[in-house]
């Protein structure tokens, strides 16, 4: 992604929470991506840089993205036909 856009949703969560949120933002933007966030929140200063601090604008640093991917490990990993590792196929959307 190239931008995320997650205003007065961190305010609401607790400390380890937001960390994990801030992991799988970084996991899954580009380097140089940019991400907003509401007036009472902020970013993890290791993984993002502020570009505006009164907006609430920060940048992804470069070259960071796989070592955040850790904070939702949890979550199994798909295989190519599409089945959790766990062997527990998707739910169909209808």
């Amino acid at each position: 992604m190239h931008l995320v856009s997650c205003r007065n949703l961190l305010i609401y969560l607790e400390r380890e929470l937001q960390e994990r949120v801030m992991g799988v933002f970084r996991y899954a933007c580009r380097d140089k991506a940019h991400l907003f966030l509401g007036a009472s929140e902020a970013a993890d200063e290791e993984i993002f840089e502020a570009l505006d601090k009164k907006h609430r604008i920060f940048v992804t640093h470069a070259g960071g993205g796989g070592e955040s991917c850790r904070s939702f490990s949890r979550f199994p990993p798909r295989d190519r036909q599409g089945i959790n590792q766990g062997g527990r196929q998707p739910r169909k959307v209808i």
